[in-house]
């Protein structure tokens, strides 16, 4: 697999609000500075065939990367999707990981989705969020293992 910064796949961007969309469900991160991102199409574009999440973003000039899916209902899927990505690009992605679903609803966090949530971040040293609705986000704060709050501005 090529270096992902060179794919096609990859765009850099520069702007206040960085917006990663998927069949109407949406995850913004603020970057009030216009600092360089990189986000990375993964699923139908960087991995082809598999399970791979949405997105991959990434502040270009530092270490650390967040997983994204966005998902209509299904958790479960969604948290397989980004473990399965995290197990093909980890070793091109120096420092802390991050997962974070977006969903536009699902019953209560059950057993299965906190086995997942727990299984990555046993495996990854990283944390897993499953968030509902479209919000804003810090990309620093994805990578804290407290529960995001729903607007990740404080």
């Amino acid at each position: 697999m090529a270096d992902w910064k060179d794919s096609a796949c990859c765009e850099e961007i520069s702007v206040t609000r960085i917006l990663l969309e998927e069949n109407g469900i949406k995850a913004v991160f603020v970057n009030p500075n216009k600092e360089a991102y990189l986000k990375l199409k993964v699923d139908a574009c960087y991995i082809v065939p598999g399970p791979a999440c949405d997105w991959l973003i990434s502040k270009k000039n530092a270490t650390g990367a967040v997983f994204i899916e966005l998902k209509g209902s299904d958790v479960k899927r969604a948290a397989e999707q980004i473990a399965a990505s995290a197990d093909k690009l980890r070793e091109e992605l120096p420092g802390k990981i991050a997962g974070l679903i977006i969903a536009n609803r699902f019953p209560k966090i059950d057993t299965s989705i906190q086995r997942a949530i727990s299984a990555f971040a046993k495996k990854h040293k990283a944390p897993l969020h499953v968030m509902t609705g479209n919000h804003e986000y810090v990309f620093e704060k994805v990578f804290e293992f407290a529960q995001l709050k729903r607007n990740s501005r404080a």
